[in-house]
């Protein structure tokens, strides 16, 4: 995704932390994870919603998912704990 169309995205969470990655500024771990799902969603171009991806490693961080929604168990393998 371009600068210019960042700007123009809605706001969110991650597109002031995407565009301070395209910067070059230095994010902390969270801040690359919402700027990847911004990146991820066209800059939440359908509005801020679930993403709908449970396989995505990000997922459960997702900001906008649907907390009803159970993250598939094979990305914890099964025991609850991260592989």
């Amino acid at each position: 995704m371009k600068r210019e169309h960042a700007k123009k995205c809605m706001q969110s969470s991650g597109r002031r932390f995407y565009l301070k990655h395209l910067d070059g500024e230095t994010l902390s771990h969270r801040q690359r994870i919402l700027a990847k799902c911004f990146e991820c969603m066209g800059g939440y171009a359908d509005g801020r919603i679930d993403c709908k991806i449970p396989d995505c490693p990000l997922y459960e961080l997702m900001p906008y998912r649907d907390r009803e929604t159970k993250p598939d168990s094979t990305a914890t393998g099964g025991s609850g704990q991260a592989v």
